[in-house]
């Protein structure tokens, strides 16, 4: 009975916590299909490249994400930082990632919050 009550609580917990590294991979932005980008980890952080996007002033290899930190007890990718390519602003960024298996990558200037939806691509 113990064994089994063990596994139970194990595989409870598993659903809970996330593996840091499920945001590694492909991602394309999910309303307009016009930009994917590649999150990677790099000497304990995670960063994310732009891999293809429909728009040329966002450079192939340019670095978007960087800085992003897993945080378990909140179950999130969090203190990063997203640098725009158009504007030269560098936001404040976090990473969660939806029961749906999407994610959704929130950048924050002082009062200004924008979020965005990435779905995984091959």
């Amino acid at each position: 009975m113990k064994v089994v009550f063990t596994m139970a609580i194990l595989f409870s917990l598993k659903g809970y916590s996330q593996n840091a590294d499920a945001i590694t991979g492909k991602w394309l932005k999910a309303n307009k299909e016009d930009l994917i980008i590649e999150v990677f980890k790099e000497k304990g952080e995670y960063k994310g490249k732009v891999n293809w996007s429909k728009d040329s002033s966002k450079a192939v290899g340019f670095i978007m994400l960087e800085k992003l930190k897993y945080k378990q007890k909140d179950n999130e990718w969090e203190d990063g930082v997203i640098h725009d390519p158009n504007s030269g602003r560098t936001y404040d960024a976090s990473v969660s990632m939806k029961p749906d298996g999407t994610i959704e990558v929130t950048g924050k200037m002082l009062f200004f919050k924008s979020k965005r939806i990435f779905r995984r691509v091959k």
